[in-house]
């Protein structure tokens, strides 16, 4: 869903997970490959998003979502 709103031009996208790819989770991300195993998931959805779209403005955050920093 992201990477249809990164194509359709939103210009400014903000990602907050606080996981990390691992070998068993790989069949649920499509942008991850087992070179991204251990590997923070907003940091490989940044390089994903810079390829697809070089010019987005892209802020991550590895953080968990809670009520008090939403």
């Amino acid at each position: 869903m992201l990477s249809a709103c990164a194509r359709a031009g939103i210009g400014k996208i903000d990602i907050i997970d606080f996981d990390r790819i691992s070998l068993s989770s790989l069949n649920r991300h499509a942008f991850a490959t087992r070179r991204h195993v251990n590997r923070s998931k907003v940091e490989i959805f940044k390089d994903f998003f810079k390829e697809l779209v070089p010019n987005i403005d892209l802020t991550i955050h590895e953080a968990y979502v809670t009520v008090d920093n939403v």
